[in-house]
This record gives structure tokens, C-alpha cells and sequence, in this order.
């Protein structure tokens, strides 16, 4: 879990390093709110709803092995294909990978 220090001091650091536009910031605080909205009323949920709360959170066993499984083969795919946007498909794909075994924060 993030704590509140880092959350602010992540924020604070991803504003100052991009000034050039006024529409990041206002598309940051687009998403925020979204998540804040879709977290509470997930929480509401919980509390009214408990049954649809429930089936929101289990899936049957393996869903998300086989979503990766159809994706990589999806993703497979394209990067065999002769298009010739693919190269920067296969370069931006490597780089989330690689990105993903850090630490979590914002990534420029």
C-alpha cells in the first residue's frame, strides 16, 4: 500500500517535471477523481449490495491464466506479421515488461 508521503511526493515530482502543459494536470485530475468515484462506489457496493460485490471480485479459477495465454498469442501474432509499424509495437512492449519488475511510480 502507498503511503501518504510518497503518494503526495510522487505527485508533486510528476508536476514539476512536466510544466509545459496545463492539460496533464487537468487530465490527472480527471483520472483521480474517476478513481476515486469508482472506488467509493465499489465500497457502497460492499455495504448495499454484497452478492454483486462478491461476483465483481471472483473470477473462476484460471480466468487470468487463460486471458494472459490468449493475449500473448494475440500479441504473438502481431509481432510476426510483415506491418512495419511492428518494430515499435515489439520496442514498447519490451519496455513495459522491463518497467513493470520496478518499483512503482510514474514513468516519463
Amino acid at each position: 500500500m502507498v503511503k501518504h508521503d510518497q503518494l503526495y511526493s510522487n505527485v508533486r515530482e510528476m508536476c514539476e517535471l512536466d510544466k509545459r502543459s496545463e492539460l496533464n494536470y487537468a487530465r490527472f485530475t480527471q483520472v483521480s477523481g474517476s478513481c476515486l468515484v469508482d472506488a467509493d462506489f465499489l465500497n457502497t457496493e460492499r455495504f448495499m449490495n454484497p452478492a454483486q460485490f462478491e461476483s465483481r471480485i471472483s473470477a473462476p479459477g484460471g480466468t487470468l491464466a487463460l486471458m494472459e495465454h490468449a493475449l500473448n498469442e494475440y500479441v504473438h501474432g502481431l509481432i510476426h506479421n510483415d506491418s512495419p509499424v511492428n518494430p515499435c509495437r515489439a520496442a514498447v512492449r519490451e519496455a513495459c515488461i522491463s518497467a513493470a519488475t520496478k518499483n512503482p511510480g510514474f514513468f516519463p
